[in-house]
């Protein structure tokens, strides 16, 4: 398979302080993740996945939104995205309506079970958060704070050339 473009160049070793950098922000992800419990068998506690999580915390503030509204704000494919949905639907975390103005379309709400459920979750992300900031001085919080407000405004702001940062930088 013939690679191409950054990924071709990384690879031919083209450009070694990029590629030191690339390395930076994949020992990042791989530390934050496992730190988090992102990977965790029960993220949370609770018998779904981060991705599912997601799914519930989009669900739990949007106005009846449609699985495609979800699947284009989290950048899912739309088929995992279903069978997510479906498998709320068995649980009985969410209800869906047709749409009056598209019958193609099925409106997503929380039921008061799915509700429940993401405030679980949700608490328990919250607690595992301030637990990590507590081990750490106000300073330090601090800073870090700064350096994610950094990284946030930085990913989300297009290159000089005029081309987007990949991702939905959400």
């Amino acid at each position: 398979m013939k690679e191409s473009g950054t990924v071709g160049a990384l690879a031919g070793g083209a450009d070694a302080a990029l590629m030191r950098r690339v390395e930076a922000v994949r020992t990042f992800n791989r530390f934050y993740v496992q730190r988090i419990g992102v990977l965790d068998d029960a993220f949370l506690d609770s018998p779904y996945s981060a991705a599912e999580a997601r799914v519930l915390y989009e669900l739990s503030w949007r106005e009846a939104p449609t699985a495609s509204e979800i699947a284009r704000e989290l950048s899912l494919d739309p088929g995992y995205l279903s069978r997510i949905l479906h498998g709320f639907i068995d649980d009985g975390l969410i209800e869906r309506h047709r749409s009056r103005s598209d019958a193609r379309q099925w409106l997503l709400a929380l039921t008061p079970r799915g509700r429940e459920v993401f405030t679980a979750i949700e608490e328990k992300m919250r607690e595992r958060i301030a637990a990590m900031l507590s081990s750490l001085s106000p300073d330090q919080q601090e800073r870090m704070i700064a350096a994610l407000e950094d990284v946030m405004e930085i990913l989300k702001r297009p290159r000089q050339e005029g081309r987007p940062v990949v991702g939905s930088g959400r």
